[in-house]
Parts: structure tokens; C-alpha cells; sequence
């Protein structure tokens, strides 16, 4: 089984969140190749990227006013663009941008070099896992991160983290497509958040998904956010307090580290 790792976007905190990434989910995945579209990024950070992660592909992209108006000139973007900030939906339509380009870059690798991936991994690097990924969920269909709710979720819809999925290379088209579908999907329905728009474009797709067995936590402004069994949002633990944890993770519901042995 061959595993295509596709890592998308800013790239923040790349170097502290590898170790972390190595060893909780890539070293799971047997044979794997590291596929990078992001956007402008210093000559040192190519240098520390490439020597972390050895990408097959390194995709970098200015990202300025130009750029933001080819993205949105292949769109009719009302809606979408309307509710920004509130749920962050232009920012979205960057990230499905990027995840488009990715995920062609492994379709063009693929074909060019006749290698066959099984599964597209994608994931971005703010993000940190505090347990172990477990490689039966290989056997899924797409699989996405830990916040999936069928039922509801804070603002009562259904919805599906987009910050991280496992998909067989059969559905890869599929969620490429996304990005040009994302704003006459908005504008076509009373969607509440991206995170909405993604579990109805599934569903809609009759495409099986599944809650992935890892757990997340996030860097922001140099802080480690973490997430209670209940989903409340907690800040305040350090970066380097987090990160330098060995065993498996969690906060209870009061707010108290967990550490396994």
C-alpha cells in the first residue's frame, strides 16, 4: 500500500509541529511520498521544509491582491464573500484552492512517474495530534478528523472538520472538484459554515465518511488551543509544554491534561 501525504496552506509552525507529525501519523503509514502547495515561503524555510518533510513536489504560489483576484474571478461569489468574516468562508475558498492544486499534483506525479497511490492523507501543519493514528482506518472510505457531527453541531447543522482527511485515491477527483463547486454551492443553498457546505457535498455525493481516531490540537498566536470531550475551545497551554509530550493526550471536561501511559 502506497500513501500520497498532501500538506496545504500557510505552513505555520511547521518546524515545531514535524516531530509531533512524524511520530504520531506518518510513521504509521508504511510508504509514503510528502506532496507541499503553499504559498510564498523564505529561502530558509524551503531549505528547512525539504529537509523535515523531502517532498516530492514543492509548490510554492505569491500569495497577493493578483492572486486573490483569479481566485474569486472563477466564481460567483455573493454569499460567500458577504458573511466573511464570521465564518471564515474566503479563507475556505483559498484552502480548497490549495487543496485543488495538491491533490492535481498527485494526479500529475502519479501518471508521470506511473506510480499508484492507494490513499491521499491531507493535513496542515498548525494542527498537532495528542494520540496515535491508528492505520486501520486506512480501510475507510474518506475519513476526516475528529470534529463530526451527523446530528448537530453549535450552530445545530450537521458538519465535517475540513482541516484533515484519509481518502482513497478513487474519491481524490471528487474532492478536487470542490473548490469550483464551493460558491454556487453557497449561494445555492442556506449553508451555515464551510464545515456544513463539506458534510452536505459528501452526503450529497453518497460518499461514505467516517470520524477519524485522531485527536487534534492547534497552535495559534504561539499558543496550543485544545478541545474539551464536550468541544469547548481551551487555550493557554505552551507550545513547547505540548509538543515535547510523548504519550497520548486529552483535557477533561475541567480543563485538566490528561497524560497516558
Amino acid at each position: 500500500m502506497k500513501v500520497a501525504v498532501l500538506i496545504t496552506g500557510k505552513l505555520d509552525y511547521f518546524k515545531e509541529t514535524y516531530s509531533n507529525i512524524n511520530d504520531r501519523l506518518l510513521s504509521f503509514l508504511g510508504d509514503y511520498d510528502v506532496f507541499i502547495s503553499t504559498w510564498d515561503l523564505s529561502e530558509q524555510d524551503k531549505t528547512d521544509l525539504i529537509s523535515l518533510y523531502n517532498p516530492k513536489i514543492l509548490d510554492t504560489e505569491v500569495f497577493n491582491e493578483n492572486t486573490k483576484y483569479l481566485i474569486h474571478n472563477h466564481f460567483n461569489y455573493q454569499k460567500a464573500l458577504d458573511i466573511e468574516p464570521k465564518f471564515g468562508t474566503r479563507n475556505s475558498l483559498y484552502m480548497w484552492y490549495k487543496v485543488n492544486k495538491g491533490l492535481n499534483l498527485i494526479k500529475e506525479y502519479s501518471l508521470f512517474n506511473s506510480i499508484k497511490y492507494d490513499y491521499v492523507v491531507r493535513l496542515r501543519t498548525d494542527f498537532f495530534f495528542t494520540n496515535h493514528f491508528d492505520s486501520t482506518f486506512l480501510s475507510k472510505n474518506v475519513v476526516i478528523g475528529p470534529h463530526l457531527d451527523h446530528h448537530s453541531w453549535r450552530d445545530g447543522t450537521p458538519h465535517a472538520s475540513d482541516n484533515f482527511f484519509i481518502t482513497p485515491i478513487s474519491q481524490l477527483d471528487n474532492l478536487a472538484q470542490l473548490y469550483f463547486k464551493y460558491s454556487d454551492l453557497w449561494d445555492s443553498e442556506d449553508y451555515i459554515s464551510p464545515e456544513h457546505l463539506y458534510y452536505s457535498y459528501l452526503k450529497n455525493l453518497n460518499i461514505n465518511f467516517d470520524k477519524s481516531n485522531l485527536k487534534f490540537g492547534r497552535i495559534h498566536e504561539n499558543v496550543c488551543i485544545l478541545w474539551t470531550p464536550e468541544g469547548e475551545t481551551v487555550k493557554g497551554h505552551s507550545v513547547k509544554e505540548i509538543l515535547t509530550l510523548k504519550n497520548n493526550f486529552e483535557l477533561d471536561n475541567n480543563h485538566n491534561l490528561i497524560i497516558y501511559s
